[in-house]
């Protein structure tokens, strides 16, 4: 007897949640990249080799999207990003230490007068740095003394014009 022909279709539909997505793209990508590797193992002479082959297959799968347990430079550069290391932030905080530095080295070494009030404010405007956590001699400094005996004394009596009042 005859089959009847259909009259109707059906559809059949299966929807994966993510974890069950997950294991077939894993069930669907890594049996390739296991047999790129194969591929690849005559060429492999030592560990080095080895290393270098494993942590480039590693780059490639995180730089594709897929999360890998080997640490790469992918992961570097995602914990730089996600704790604040941009480069404009990065190039800021440069620049606050070259200032500090410049100040602190290059008007003693030069024998220029660069220090006073003015740098004070410059330091805890620009440097977020206040006088008053500086050691002593680093205050004399800022405030154009020389650190010296004499002039730690005076600043200890509080007897120096133009010191920050640390109380």
């Amino acid at each position: 007897m005859p089959k009847p022909k259909p009259t109707e279709i059906i559809r059949h539909e299966i929807v994966l949640g993510r974890r069950e997505f997950e294991l077939v793209e894993n069930a669907l990508i890594y049996p390739s990249i296991v047999a790129g590797v194969r591929d690849a193992l005559p060429f492999v002479k030592d560990a080095a080799t080895a290393i270098a082959l494993v942590e480039g297959i590693a780059t490639v799968l995180e730089l594709m999207g897929i999360d890998t347990p080997i640490p790469t430079p992918v992961d570097l550069y995602n914990w730089f990003i996600e704790n604040g290391f941009t480069y404009n932030e990065v190039k800021k905080q440069w620049e606050k230490g070259e200032y500090v530095w410049g100040w602190a080295t290059g008007g003693a070494i030069a024998g220029q007068n660069i220090a006073g009030p003015q740098m004070q404010e410059d330091l805890e405007e620009y440097a977020g740095i206040d006088p008053c956590d500086l050691p002593l001699p680093a205050r004399l400094a800022v405030s154009g003394f020389a650190p010296t005996q004499l002039n730690l004394i005076l600043a200890g009596l509080g007897l120096l014009p133009g010191m920050p009042d640390c109380g």
